[in-house]
């Protein structure tokens, strides 16, 4: 990853626009990924979006499929890109809520339950990772990626990513109900004025 961002930094021109990156951040966590040498130049702006798949351990495994022990490999990743923003004025991470309802405020068409107990996931901070409550409360950028179900395509895809009981965790449609009652997650920007406050570098000043 280290090598790619070096050469696609290379090949552009200045005066540079900044690089977004969207990832799990399993590889910087595991520090696989190093990234001071990405902060070197202070021309070149980035903007980290980690996307997290749930707000503990458990329902990363349920929306995954994969080891728990991910789960913290993420939460070391966001804080390491953190550390670096600190210091490198060109760094800036976004932690996301990578799946989310298909709602933000309101009713959601689609909601994301734990199986077992039919309880909403992610909505009841009593049930969130200590490290991942410290982390979301205290992150300056932070908003979720709400859940689409179109084109088809995206919906296979969950049930997949969510193993062969993946249809359990979705549920409540099409009658909805109530999610982020408490309003913990701020919503993504519109991707046209998500580019426009790339582009204009509103999030470095």
């Amino acid at each position: 990853m280290t090598d790619a961002i070096i050469k696609l930094k290379a090949a552009i021109l200045p005066p540079r626009p900044p690089i977004l990156f969207q990832t799990n951040g399993i590889e910087i966590g595991s520090g696989t990924v190093q990234l001071d040498s990405l902060a070197d130049d202070t021309t070149q702006h980035y903007l980290f979006e980690l996307s997290f798949k749930g707000t503990n351990p458990d329902e990363f495994a349920l929306l995954t499929g994969k080891s728990p022990e991910l789960y913290k490999q993420q939460i070391a990743g966001y804080q390491r890109l953190s550390e670096l923003s600190k210091t490198r004025r060109n760094v800036k991470v976004v932690a996301v809520l990578g799946v989310y309802h298909s709602s933000t405020k309101g009713v959601s068409k689609y909601a994301f339950v734990n199986p077992a107990n039919g309880k909403l996931l992610f909505d009841d901070p009593q049930s969130w990772d200590p490290e991942y409550s410290t982390l979301w409360r205290s992150a300056p950028l932070k908003w979720v990626e709400p859940l689409r179900m179109s084109p088809m395509g995206v919906w296979k895809n969950v049930l997949k990513r969510c193993g062969p009981g993946g249809a359990g965790v979705l549920r409540n449609f099409p009658s909805g109900t109530l999610t982020n009652a408490r309003e913990l997650f701020p919503a993504k920007p519109k991707s046209g004025d998500y580019a426009r406050q790339i582009v204009t570098k509103r999030f470095w000043r």
